[in-house]
């Protein structure tokens, strides 16, 4: 009589399982996206927190940018050096473009925080300069003899008018500094692996002309570097963004009648290897010579030029076929970013001796 029981009892309770465990999985398939929602948020919670304590971790130990002097102590240093040395100060409005030109000033005082530039006389300052920005580049000598640039930007505080109609400049002390030369005045003398090719041409046209846009007219250049010949008849001596100096065998010149002189013109084809990019740059200049001396180890012919115009293909099809512009004070802008990318891996290979 137990037995019909018993397995009544078993029926029910099964059934009683059995449903619960059916409802509990209908709730649980509800409320399976609101928990891998939360599962998806601590996850993302979890890797931002990991990144900004590994990016926190490699801030604290990353050194600052080379050349970047942000100690108040140290540009102060500076500074009292530039003016105890009377040394010149360029200042350039900003934004700085091709037709604004620096402006020469001497630094005459620095109290608190302000500093004294002494423009020339023939600037005539005005009072709308007040709150404009500037940026100022100037040298200082080392013990060792060596010259270092700097710069910074800073904003005019104040013109001081005089009575001579001429006015000083009030600026703030700048609270960074930048060890840097004007770009187009920054000169290096990189390793020769980054000299692909040079060619130069005699430039008979009269100055006011440009040369002719079809370089099949120039003729055969008379001088060529190659970086396979053992003994070129030019060598780059040196480069920035507004010139270069180049070394010419005196036999080498005799051999092609070249005699240049001071104030004479060349065009120069130039082929310079870019690291970054990992390919050739070329740049076709037209150069004055400015001066040219003869060396006393080696005799060769030294010659300094200044960058006045500078050609691009008018067409990539046609890379024969230049299309010429003046070049202003701050040179040929990709030669810049060039020279400015060069000077940097030399500082950070060898580092600068103070």
């Amino acid at each position: 009589m137990l037995r019909p029981l018993a397995a009544s009892f078993d029926r029910n309770f099964l059934e009683t399982v059995q449903n619960s465990f059916f409802t509990s999985l209908d709730r649980f398939i509800e409320a399976l996206p609101f928990f891998l929602g939360m599962l998806a948020v601590l996850v993302a919670l979890a890797v931002c927190v990991g990144l900004f304590n590994f990016i926190r971790r490699r801030l604290r130990g990353q050194p600052p940018p080379v050349g970047l002097i942000a100690d108040a102590k140290e540009i102060r240093a500076l500074l009292d050096q530039a003016l105890v040395e009377r040394s010149r100060m360029d200042v350039k409005f900003l934004p700085a473009d091709g037709s604004r030109k620096s402006m020469p000033c001497s630094l005459v005082d620095m109290s608190g925080n302000t500093l004294t530039l002494d423009p020339p006389s023939f600037v005539e300052a005005r009072p709308d300069w007040m709150g404009r920005q500037v940026q100022c580049f100037f040298r200082l000598n080392t013990a060792k003899g060596q010259t270092l640039f700097y710069t910074f930007e800073t904003t005019i505080l104040g013109v001081d008018a005089r009575g001579d109609r001429t006015a000083r400049l009030l600026a703030a002390v700048p609270p960074v500094m930048r060890l840097e030369q004007k770009r187009s005045f920054l000169r290096i003398d990189p390793p020769q692996q980054y000299f692909l090719g040079l060619a130069l041409w005699r430039d008979r046209w009269e100055p006011s002309t440009l040369p002719p846009s079809n370089i099949k007219e120039w003729g055969r250049p008379p001088l060529v570097f190659m970086p396979d010949k053992s003994r070129n008849p030019v060598m780059v001596s040196n480069i920035s963004a507004s010139g270069l100096r180049l070394s010419v065998r005196p036999d080498a010149a005799k051999e092609v009648n070249l005699a240049p002189q001071v104030g004479s013109r060349v065009l120069i084809l130039l082929d310079l290897y870019d690291p970054d990019t990992e390919r050739k740059r070329r740049f076709w200049l037209r150069c004055r010579i400015q001066n040219l001396h003869e060396d006393f180890n080696t005799h060769n012919l030294e010659l300094g030029m200044q960058i006045i115009a500078s050609g691009r293909p008018i067409l990539e099809e046609i890379p024969y076929e230049l299309a010429w512009q003046a070049v202003g004070e701050d040179g040929v802008e990709p030669l810049a970013a060039w020279v400015m990318r060069r000077h940097l891996e030399l500082y950070r290979e060898k580092g600068m001796e103070q």
